[in-house]
């Protein structure tokens, strides 16, 4: 049996202080479920297959039971020791090791856990997992201000704040709040200009009630070398004009690829402003795109 992971709604304040809460860092990677039968197989957001692309964490040691589902992060670490995302998305060439940093249980032996407080399963969470290899638990504390401190001085992405006493649900759930430090929203790119170069831009849209919408383009953030790697999958989705935008040279891509896109802003009339290309998300599924508050 298949699980979808808990997910968070984003929160625009730092000021969530409180014993309700433990906060955890906010990290850069790719999260995925753990399943511990037989061996360990590891499955995105999305329910894709990352078993075979992180070889390096096929430490079933380092969990002990003999069945699991862990929720967690797989993450690289870069030079500095941060997590950098584009480290995972460049893994055939990579050299760094993965590691998974587990911050809940769903599943222990044949209990379900998922109706226990976020508490209970943190503490059966660290009787249940070795710090060995390629596993790691997350690290969490009470003090929100301290974790949001340290989080900036590490230039690390956000904090999370959960719920001492929240049940895993899941699906979205205000029981989890992500505080990002910087705007980003994760978009669909549903097509590119090409009348400055063969990428002029990506036009971007969301969901919004089910019903994909145009929130703008963006056309900084990008080298070479995304670039080429950018046609190289455009040219797996290209289709037919499907919806109307006033910009000229348009292609028209399939509503499948995401993009994850930093923003100053919202305007009043929905679209970004100040927006820049950060990475593409092929954990992520086209239709989670949808405007986060």
């Amino acid at each position: 049996m298949k699980f979808r992971p808990m997910d968070a709604k984003v929160y625009h304040n730092e000021n969530i202080f409180g014993s309700d809460y433990i906060f955890e860092p906010k990290l850069d990677g790719y999260r995925a479920l753990c399943y511990k039968n037989s061996g360990l197989k590891f499955f995105s957001r999305n329910g894709n297959d990352l078993t075979n692309d992180f070889p390096e964490l096929q430490t079933s040691k380092s969990i002990n039971a003999k069945k699991a589902v862990l929720d967690g992060e797989i993450v690289i670490y870069n030079e500095r020791g941060r997590p950098d995302f584009n480290l995972i998305q460049n893994r055939a060439v990579r050299k760094l090791p993965a590691f998974y940093i587990v911050f809940d249980i769903l599943i222990l032996d044949d209990e379900d856990l998922m109706s226990l407080t976020l508490v209970e399963r943190k503490n059966l969470l660290k009787k249940a997992i070795n710090e060995s290899g390629n596993f790691q638990l997350i690290v969490y504390t009470e003090n929100g201000g301290k974790m949001i401190e340290e989080m900036k001085k590490r230039r690390l992405e956000g904090v999370m704040a959960k719920k001492k006493f929240s049940r895993y649900i899941q699906g979205r759930s205000s029981d989890w709040l992500k505080i990002k430090f910087v705007k980003t929203l994760d978009c669909v790119i549903i097509g590119y200009t090409t009348y400055k170069r063969e990428i002029s831009s990506l036009l971007l849209g969301v969901y919004e009630k089910g019903k994909l919408v145009y929130v703008g383009k963006v056309g900084t953030g990008f080298n070479e070398k995304t670039l080429r790697d950018l046609k190289e999958k455009f040219n797996e989705f290209e289709t037919e004009k499907y919806m109307e935008i006033r910009e000229r040279n348009i292609k028209w891509l399939k509503p499948k690829l995401v993009a994850e896109i930093l923003y100053s802003e919202v305007t009043p009339n929905k679209k970004l402003r100040a927006s820049v290309f950060k990475n593409l998300r092929d954990d992520k599924n086209a239709k989670e795109c949808e405007w986060e508050n």
